[in-house]
């Protein structure tokens, strides 16, 4: 059975020349304030206060809301664009076609990877739209 090693409580640890010596090591950050001369209870004065009401950390207001289009909506778009009614025949499409409808349907609120498996066309080509 192998033998632990003892801790010696009779000599207090030392971190890193900081002059700290208590036997509970502690997180980088304790100990980088430690050097700077803070002290530990500051942090949590203003880690446990609550944020004021018109405070908004993830909430962007700016921004509008993008609504998906379901598979079916796409498709009846692709047909209402094009006139085709499978990925085939999109593909054989004029270049020019493709990519307008492509835009077209990127603007209105469908997903690349929807495009890509609705159209058969690679992820790269409709990203490069």
């Amino acid at each position: 059975m192998p033998c632990k090693e003892e801790e010696d409580d009779s000599q207090p640890n030392t971190f890193q020349g900081l002059g700290r010596t208590d036997a509970k090591p502690r997180g980088k950050l304790s100990l980088l304030k430690l050097s700077r001369g803070a002290k530990e209870e500051d942090d949590s004065q203003w880690v446990n206060d609550p944020l004021d009401d018109d405070v908004n950390c993830l909430d962007n207001d700016n921004e509008k809301p993008r609504y998906r289009l379901s598979d079916d909506q796409v498709w009846q778009q692709i047909i209402k664009f094009t006139g085709v009614t499978n990925s085939s025949d999109f593909q054989k499409l004029n270049k020019d076609k493709q990519r307008e409808t492509l835009r077209t349907l990127l603007d209105i609120g469908a997903s690349v990877r929807q495009l890509q498996r609705l159209t058969g066309l690679g992820r790269g080509i409709i990203r490069r739209v």
